[in-house]
């Protein structure tokens, strides 16, 4: 499964940056299946699915420059990688 942000990140940094200094609950995902089978809404939802679910970026439909995943860390907090 592939998500999108709800804003252009223009690189994996920018988005891992966001994540840390916003919180993974305030930076929106979307999914990008005409299935509709993407159940997150956010960062923090999306480290949370056992699936291996991608984010790519900066715009999903156009330009795929990038592609990152988050996940949980040891310590709790939502890590993008």
């Amino acid at each position: 499964m592939s998500y999108g942000t709800d804003r252009p990140f223009k690189s994996k940094k920018a988005l891992r940056e966001a994540v840390e200094a916003e919180g993974a609950d305030k930076v929106g995902v979307f999914g990008t299946s005409m299935f509709g089978n993407e159940t997150a809404s956010t960062v923090e939802e999306l480290a949370d699915l056992d699936d291996a679910a991608v984010i790519v970026g900066p715009d999903v439909y156009n330009k795929r420059d990038w592609y990152a995943n988050a996940y949980r860390g040891r310590d709790g907090k939502v890590r993008i990688k």
